[in-house]
C-alpha cells in the first residue's frame, strides 16, 4: 500500500490517504462471472488500483477500466 500511496501522492500531492480494499472472489461455475452486476461505477473515489494477489485454477479473465469522463 505504501507504494500505491507514493504514486497517488505524485498525482495529487503528498497527503494521508484513506484506502478502501475490496476482495472479489468470482465463481464462474454456471457461466460468466459478474463481480459488479450494476455495471461500471466509481463509488465516489478519486483514484482506483486493481491488483491480483493470487490465482488458483484460473481459466481466463478480463478486466475493464473506464475513463471517468466517458467510455
Amino acid at each position: 500500500m505504501c507504494g500505491l500511496a507514493g504514486v497517488a501522492s505524485g498525482l495529487r500531492g503528498a497527503q494521508r490517504w484513506f484506502v478502501e480494499a475490496h476482495v472479489f472472489r468470482i465463481d464462474t461455475e454456471g457461466g460468466i462471472g459478474r463481480p459488479t452486476p450494476e455495471g461500471a461505477h466509481r463509488d465516489g473515489v478519486d483514484l482506483v488500483a486493481v491488483l491480483m494477489v493470487e490465482r488458483h485454477q484460473v481459466k481466463g479473465g478480463e478486466t475493464r477500466v473506464f475513463d471517468a469522463r466517458g467510455t
